[in-house]
């Protein structure tokens, strides 16, 4: 219940009346930022509903959470054409359950941006040098051969390619364009205990999603590669720039950038004007 009070102590009231209504649920106790015993009364109220359905809101308010921080708030700024819209809303929160509850595609959009922006240059990134300023294919029989390669590499019994164009902040303050693909695939078949309707424990069955980030920034030719194993990335990059992009690719690294950071090892004078209140500066 951590994220859901976190939600409901942080969404004005209109906005979680909106949910609410949307889930058919009607508090009595709908008063959050007034005072911490109202919110605790709702959470309350909330935990006395049936299993199934806090955990369809607690799955609701954990992905509305994630969309608060910077990297959320950032995604849901570049995912709408009509952003004058975000200027009445309160905050973090309220902007992400606003998003959530008047458009989910633009929600789940946002959820795969953030997703891919915070992997960038991390264990699960990679970044191929790709041709420049190519248009990708919108054709469907093209996203049907794209999606094919990927259950052949993976061995998957399904695959689903969404497509989309986007908007990253760039180095000074400048912003990219990009196109997106988002491919959900089948995973291994797994199991888990759960309780049946008997309360006996029993192995439910069933084959996770897993989803793979690819990114094309036709100014650059970039194509980046967000994926759990590293023996994949160029491969798929390539199958991307074949099936998307209709030219193919070698698959070679983008070159890594250079820093020479040695003359941070030497003493330096560090100004500051009195009216900053610096009292000292360390380089560690």
């Amino acid at each position: 219940m951590t994220t859901m009070a976190r939600v409901i102590r942080n969404t004005p009231r209109d906005r979680l009346q909106a949910y609410f209504d949307w889930k058919g649920f009607s508090p009595a106790n709908l008063q959050p930022g007034g005072t911490a015993r109202h919110a605790t009364a709702l959470l309350r109220e909330v935990a006395s509903l049936d299993d199934a359905v806090q955990a369809s809101m607690n799955a609701d308010f954990e992905r509305i959470q994630e969309m608060t921080d910077e990297p959320g708030q950032s995604a849901i700024l570049h995912v709408l054409q009509d952003q004058s819209r975000l200027d009445e809303l309160s905050n973090p929160h309220e902007r992400a359950m606003w998003l959530f509850l008047h458009d989910p595609d633009a929600f789940r959009r946002a959820e795969e941006m953030r997703y891919t922006d915070t992997r960038r240059q991390g264990r699960m990134w990679s970044g191929f040098v790709g041709p420049r300023n190519l248009v990708p294919s919108q054709n469907a029989a093209h996203h049907r051969r794209f999606e094919e390669k990927v259950r052949v590499l993976f061995n998957a019994k399904h695959a689903k390619l969404d497509l989309f164009e986007r908007t990253r902040p760039g180095l000074k303050n400048q912003t990219e364009h990009l196109v997106q693909a988002v491919v959900y695939r089948d995973g291994l078949p797994d199991a888990s205990l759960e309780f049946n309707a008997l309360g006996e424990l029993e192995l439910r069955p069933h084959r996770p999603v897993i989803e793979v980030a690819i990114t094309y920034e036709p100014v650059s030719g970039v194509i980046e590669v967000v994926a759990s194993g590293v023996e994949h990335r160029a491969r798929l990059a390539r199958m991307f720039a074949e099936a998307i992009l209709r030219q193919g690719i070698l698959g070679q690294r983008v070159p890594l950038r250079q820093y020479d950071l040695s003359r941070l090892l030497s003493p330096a004078d560090f100004s500051a004007d009195p009216e900053d209140g610096v009292e000292a500066v360390k380089v560690t």
